[in-house]
């Protein structure tokens, strides 16, 4: 860290000693000098290599995690798994069917089970599978295999379409349609991929795309 003398001439500090060559004194002076740096990087404001920086409210919302209620948690882990995702969480407890703030809200359930299924990222984009018994929920869906207002699609992001929607009918899923190549044209540039669709355990559409390559937008010439 720089200082200033009296004279105002900034002395600047000498080269970070070598530990090997001065034993503990000189381990001792590289963790205080990394500590410095670190506590007036933080200081500052300015990002810091090395640490992870935990994103301001300016920055956006993130989806961290979309939960689904589902009627058997080991087949839909199954499924899941199936499109690559890894166990992240797996709990299993009890609560209180009286209480107005717990979920779900007006049924009687007293036991739950959540397990927390991750994908590349470790901290966003995660699927929760939440099964609530004694008693289970009702299903709440009246048609099966149309879509309406109040359904959710998943999209999500894998490899080898094929081999994932040749295993999807032995795990409970469907497959709604087959993968089939497309290009689009987007914020990127030209994106050529595959998709397909799936149903899972529950009925809940899947859309599972593969990124081939996206071409970049074309410069536009003078």
């Amino acid at each position: 860290m720089s200082q200033r003398s009296t004279s105002g001439q900034i002395n600047h500090p000498s080269p970070l000693p070598s530990p090997q060559a001065e034993g503990g004194h000189g381990r001792r002076v590289v963790r205080v000098w990394l500590l410095l740096t670190v506590v007036l990087a933080l200081a500052s404001g300015r990002p810091t290599p090395g640490l992870a920086q935990t994103p301001s409210a300016e920055d956006g919302p993130i989806v961290r995690r979309t939960t689904l209620l589902v009627s058997d948690v080991p087949a839909s882990r199954a499924f899941y798994e199936a499109i690559g995702f890894k166990l992240w969480l797996d709990w299993d407890g009890t609560q209180d069917p009286n209480d107005p703030t717990a979920l779900p809200l007006a049924a009687p359930a007293t036991g739950s089970r959540i397990v927390i299924m991750a994908g590349r990222d470790p901290t966003a984009g995660m699927v929760g599978l939440l099964q609530f018994r004694d008693p289970a929920l009702p299903d709440n869906r009246r048609v099966a295999d149309r879509l309406g207002i109040h359904d959710a699609i998943l999209v999500i992001e894998s490899r080898d379409l094929a081999a994932i929607a040749a295993r999807v009918p032995a795990l409970g899923g469907r497959v709604l349609r087959a993968p089939a190549p497309y290009v689009s044209d987007g914020p990127l540039g030209r994106k050529h991929g595959a998709d397909m669709l799936l149903a899972d355990p529950d009925g809940y559409v899947v859309e599972v795309t593969e990124t081939f390559r996206i071409d970049p937008p074309a410069t536009p010439g003078p």
